[in-house]
């Protein structure tokens, strides 16, 4: 197709508020009128969520892009230049489907669209949107638009207490750039009718001062929202702080041990390294980077956390300590089931730690013997709490029984 030149400079969108979900915002704007005429408007635009404030009678959407019929049809009956073979012949076009053009001699049925010669067209790479009144002026649209998100990014340092910081990253994959912006986040589950999830690319702030260090959540109808002082650019390579804190913490070093019903040798395992803490504040999904003493320990994703719920961070495998399990004797049949194990923790480390043993059952309800003490966590779960002093290892026996129905 001949001389169609499409406008391709980037759009640049100036917004009064976007409010970004996770995979989609909420826009608000004041735009101007020309000719009936709102345009450019982004293309990951829902365009059935539009709403146009102030705007009187009907209104329509029309998406970005070519429309080959619709140019045809404004050409039709009128005189057009096309290319035939090695030349270039000028005539009526009297139908667009099929395409038919008829010259002074002769009518061309054999005419493909990219033959035609049309003047200069500008394409619109946006869509736009017609409304019957106002003409001119300015009225504010309110719309969702996907493709743009955000997800929380923490740190946490380990010392006397827990030093958290958190940091809103925004994805846009909306391909357009809001500038001067006031901009909310909102964490939280929202249904909708589908879910809409795009690769991530980081935006960047505009020339200003740099964010506040926290940014205070709000609770709205079972959702928390983030006002984030100033305007922004919506680009790449935005990190916004929202949290800091320093609160208390405990690393706690877990085993899990099962099928004592089953098991007749032994049973060799790491002790697992959990932080567990509670924040004040509300905690948006995200990854979680854990360091001590400026070295980094693991990291683990967060799910939604309200206010004073306890977070549990798995940081892997403890290199030091470790419990066995041995079978001493074993009995299993068809009415009864017997067995003595012994218990070993070592501590090979230069200090004392607390460790966590959950024996999970193979029964509810079983008659337990032990030389420690245990504590029930459920029908079939009981806990073992052991201090190890330093380069120690500490041994106990337990007898497991239960008579079968």
């Amino acid at each position: 197709m001949k001389k169609l030149l499409f406008l391709l400079a980037a759009l640049v969108l100036t917004a009064d508020e976007v409010t970004i979900y996770k995979g989609f915002a909420f826009v608000k704007e004041t735009r101007n009128v020309k000719n009936h005429i709102i345009a450019p408007l982004p293309k990951t635009i829902v365009s059935d969520s539009i709403f146009v404030n102030g705007a009187k009678g009907y209104y329509r959407y029309k998406p970005a892009g070519f429309d080959r019929n619709a140019l045809l049809q404004s050409y039709l009956h009128k005189r057009v230049r096309f290319d035939h073979g090695k030349e270039v012949l000028e005539g009526e076009l009297i139908s667009i489907d099929p395409i038919i053009i008829q010259t002074s001699n002769r009518a061309y049925f054999d005419v493909a669209f990219k033959d035609i010669h049309f003047p200069s067209v500008q394409i619109p790479t946006a869509p736009s949107l017609y409304v019957e009144e106002p003409q001119n002026g300015k009225t504010e649209v309110m719309y969702l638009a996907e493709g743009i998100g955000w997800r929380a990014n923490y740190t946490a340092r380990m010392g006397n207490r827990l030093d958290l910081r958190g940091a809103i990253k925004i994805e846009d994959r909306s391909g357009y750039r809001y500038n001067l912006v006031k901009l909310s986040v909102v964490a939280g589950d929202v249904r909708r009718k589908k879910s809409v999830r795009k690769p991530p690319i980081m935006m960047k702030a505009m020339a200003m001062e740099a964010a506040p260090a926290q940014v205070a959540p709000k609770s709205v109808t079972g959702l928390y929202r983030y006002d984030i002082p100033g305007r922004w650019n919506l680009q790449d390579g935005l990190y916004v702080p929202f949290v800091q804190l320093s609160i208390p913490y405990e690393l706690r070093y877990r085993a899990d041990l099962y099928s004592v019903g089953y098991h007749r040798g032994t049973l060799r395992q790491k002790f697992r390294r959990i932080l567990t803490f509670r924040s004040p504040k509300p905690l948006p999904q995200g990854t979680v980077r854990i360091y001590s003493d400026d070295t980094f320990l693991g990291e683990a994703y967060i799910n939604d956390m309200a206010p004073k719920e306890r977070v549990r961070l798995e940081l892997g495998k403890d290199f030091d300590l470790s419990i066995e399990r041995v079978t001493k004797e074993y009995e299993n049949s068809k009415t009864f089931f017997r067995s003595r194990v012994r218990y070993v923790a070592k501590n090979p480390k230069a200090h004392e730690v607390t460790v966590h043993i959950y024996e999970h059952l193979p029964w509810p309800g079983m008659r337990i013997t032990s030389e420690r003490s245990y504590r029930n966590i459920d029908a079939s779960t009981i806990l073992y709490t052991l201090k190890l002093p330093a380069k120690s290892t500490r041994t106990f026996e337990a007898t497991y029984s239960y008579r079968k129905k």
